[in-house]
């Protein structure tokens, strides 16, 4: 069977975030035309929509800038069972890009339209980098085994997950069926091509 090669443009995705961040340092309380046009550009929200977005989150962030407990108030809200804490702390770190320990508007849009968005690439792109703990452009076993771990605990009880697996056996299914090249760590390609050849896998290592 022939299979399909995906290619993530990794150093544009990294220049873009960080242009958007620049963008929206100055005043977290403003959406400016360029901020609008970078968000219809890149999550599958519309004009008003970002918009509504924008009030919403101006309500629950007066200064518009989140903090991580503001985050893990919002993903509890969205799983009132699960475990969020370690889970918030890396998907904080992710889309905290500029490292100012906030999240402003821009890329709070961009951490949830993976929720809404049909876009697969996208899911599975953005997928990568929360796994990639050290940004080293591989995921090693261990980053494997604490991130699904981190995802568990978040959705466990809001899945009807049919099989209850232990997570380091779940991990070594995905090295042996991600890692082809066998050199002990998944690439980005790797990652994109096995979670799209085993899609039973990738629903449960994917928390969108």
């Amino acid at each position: 069977m022939h299979k399909k090669s995906l290619h993530l443009p990794r150093k544009l995705f990294h220049k873009s975030m960080n242009n958007f961040c620049k963008r929206n340092s100055e005043d977290g309380t403003i959406l400016t035309e360029d901020q609008i046009q970078t968000l219809l550009k890149n999550t599958p929200f519309d004009r008003d929509e970002i918009n509504e977005w924008h009030r919403e989150f101006l309500n629950d962030v007066p200064n518009g800038r989140m903090s991580k407990y503001k985050l893990t108030q919002f993903y509890q809200s969205l799983y009132p069972n699960g475990k969020c804490e370690k889970f918030c702390k890396r998907i904080f770190k992710v889309y905290d890009t500029d490292g100012s320990g906030k999240i402003d508007f821009v890329e709070y849009m961009l951490s949830i339209s993976i929720t809404a968005s049909n876009d697969m690439k996208q899911k599975l792109a953005l997928a990568f980098k929360l796994f990639d703990k050290d940004n080293s452009g591989t995921i090693e076993r261990q980053e494997l085994v604490e991130v699904i771990q981190s995802i568990y605990d978040l959705t466990i009880h809001e899945k009807d997950f049919k099989r209850r697996i232990d997570v380091n056996e779940f991990v070594d299914e995905i090295m042996e069926k991600f890692d082809s090249d066998k050199n002990g760590h998944i690439e980005t390609e790797e990652f994109l091509n096995g979670c799209i050849e085993n899609p039973s896998l990738a629903e449960l290592i994917i928390p969108y």
